[in-house]
Order: C-alpha cells, then structure tokens, then sequence
C-alpha cells in the first residue's frame, strides 16, 4: 500500500487529559484519545478519503483497502471530473 497510498496524520490540538483522584496523594492522570481523522493521499496528496476516528488493525486495513480503489479510480482523472467523482 505504501506505493500507492500517501497516509498522513497530524495532531492539530493538545491530547486531552482526564485526572482520577484515589484520594491520599493517589492520583491517576491520562491523555485521552478521540477526535482522529486519518486524511488518505494519492501519490500527488490530492485527498482521497477520510478516516474518522479509532480502529482495530483489520478494520482499519479495511478502510485503507478501500482507498486503494478509490485512488485507482481516480488515478487517470483530474480537476472537475476528479471532484465530481471524489
């Protein structure tokens, strides 16, 4: 896939964080995941798909399986005609 497909992910805010008092000096603090998109590139990084949030691997495989389609399609068309079918 990586021949064909260009995945970028970037972290656009600060992770939010989530604190658990135990009480007596016992604390918990954790960043928090959420509000991912993975943006999907063809070898020229015009975008293809967009991936929302969280997956396991195979789901996530999945996904980038089928941007692999669409890129194919997509491969031999531009401007307009690659929007419209976008």
């Amino acid at each position: 896939m990586r021949e064909n497909l260009i995945l970028h992910w970037q972290t656009v805010r600060p992770l939010p964080k989530v604190t658990i008092d135990f009480g007596e000096g016992c604390k918990l603090e954790r960043t928090i995941r959420g509000n991912s998109i993975y943006y999907i590139l063809d070898s020229s990084g015009r975008p293809i798909n967009a991936i929302p949030g969280l997956y396991r691997l195979k789901a996530f495989l999945t996904q980038l399986k089928q941007a692999e389609v669409i890129a194919a399609l997509l491969s031999n068309r531009s401007g307009r005609e690659y929007e419209n079918f976008l």
